[in-house]
């Protein structure tokens, strides 16, 4: 799925997925977004957001930045934009909407949905067309 998503991360991300990679970021933004998230430098059931990541990642964190607070933002908008970026370069790559659904972990229902929405966003931000002065409004 990653090597498909291309994102500019924000500072304290960006430090994380410089030294651990964009898998953990994602991991972070995925499962603790919109929270400062301490990372302990033992595991503790205390502290449940740092629970909520995998062990894999949760040890990678406390070795490389035990003792530190990192703000995970939503990132929604920017995440769905890597999305839909990726789709279309998969597309274009000849990927059939099954693969990418599991390449990317969604279904292919939402597949169609964000391509769909993206070619609708570039057909009507164009100018919009003229109205005709006999014609008669509706409103």
């Amino acid at each position: 799925m990653i090597e498909y998503l291309k994102i500019e991360w924000p500072e304290g991300l960006g430090a994380i997925a410089e030294i651990l990679g964009d898998e953990i970021a994602w991991e972070l933004v995925s499962c603790c977004p919109g929270i400062r998230l301490d990372i302990p430098k033992t595991d503790t059931q205390h502290n449940y957001a740092f629970m909520q990541l995998s062990e894999t990642t949760r040890q990678k964190l406390r070795k490389e930045f035990g003792g530190d607070r990192f703000y995970i933002p939503k990132f929604e908008n920017e995440r769905n934009e890597a999305i839909a970026a990726a789709i279309e370069v998969m597309s274009v790559e000849g990927c059939s909407y099954q693969e990418i659904a599991l390449k990317l972990g969604l279904t292919e229902t939402r597949i169609w949905q964000i391509k769909s929405a993206r070619a609708s966003s570039k057909t009507t931000s164009g100018p919009t067309p003229r109205q005709d002065p006999r014609q008669k409004s509706l409103f």
